[in-house]
């Protein structure tokens, strides 16, 4: 499983990346702002980590949604998970339309909650599941 990890906040960044490690069969890339969409248009990525606090980003950068939303427009398969505090969620969930994503993954980072979501992508990027997933259609 190819993981793009989009997430300003270095510490945040480290734990999901030493996490995803931990997860056999996963390569983990991380990259931010517009040269994570650049990495994505070169490569496809089964799963991508897009961090959100509005309050962090710089005056260059998109906010998470921003980002999920341009990637959107050229990578419709890979599978998008919003990183974001629980103060954010309610506002993530209303625009779920808008940025079609898979999983929220809450902050703090619960160690269960985590794993639980890394296991689950990880099944849906196998072989088999792809195979059905693609038969179903």
């Amino acid at each position: 499983m190819d993981v793009l990890l989009i997430v300003q906040d270095p510490l945040l960044r480290d734990m999901i990346a030493i996490g995803l490690e931990n997860v056999p069969g996963t390569a983990v890339v991380a990259a931010s702002g517009p040269s994570a969409i650049d990495r994505a248009r070169n490569k496809k990525f089964d799963v991508v980590f897009v961090g959100h606090d509005p309050h962090e980003k710089g005056p260059n950068e998109e906010n998470g949604l921003d980002l999920v939303a341009r990637l959107r427009e050229f990578e419709k398969e890979a599978e998008a998970v919003i990183v974001s505090d629980t103060r954010w969620m309610k506002v993530l969930t209303e625009k779920r339309d808008r940025i079609a994503p898979c999983a929220f993954l809450r902050t703090p980072i619960q160690p269960n909650e985590f794993f639980r979501l890394a296991v689950r992508l990880r099944s849906r990027r196998t072989p088999a599941a792809r195979a059905r997933s693609s038969s179903s259609r």
